[in-house]
């Protein structure tokens, strides 16, 4: 058998803000001034340029979306998130049939029939 290729997959995951402009990850001053150098532009506007509805111009609804937007900015995730340990799921069980023992105990001394 020959060597097989090597596939590497790699996976983003970031928050997108439509009043971005400059994709920095944040909504501030920067992406403020982007939008006011080029409000008025009525055609064939970008995102970078201060375009953040997607209609290919400059106008007070970008404005809005970037007020709206303004001071958001993408979470840190932290590298020590616990994750649960397998082993927690079965003490977890077990002691759900403990528990059930005891009331089945319980109810068998009271005279109950399950």
């Amino acid at each position: 058998m020959g060597d097989l290729p090597q596939i590497q997959i790699l996976l983003s995951a970031r928050a997108v803000y439509e009043a971005d402009f400059n994709e920095n990850g944040q909504v501030g001053a920067q992406d403020l001034s982007r939008w006011q150098d080029n409000f008025g532009t009525l055609t064939g506007t970008t995102h970078s340029q201060g375009d953040a509805d997607g209609d290919a111009d400059i106008d007070g609804a970008d404005f809005l979306t970037w007020q709206r937007q303004l001071g958001s900015s993408i979470p840190a995730i932290s590298a020590a998130t616990g994750v649960p340990e397998p082993a927690t799921c079965w003490m977890l069980a077990l002691a759900g049939m403990v528990l059930w023992t005891c009331r089945l105990r319980h109810w068998q001394s009271a005279g109950q029939n399950i």
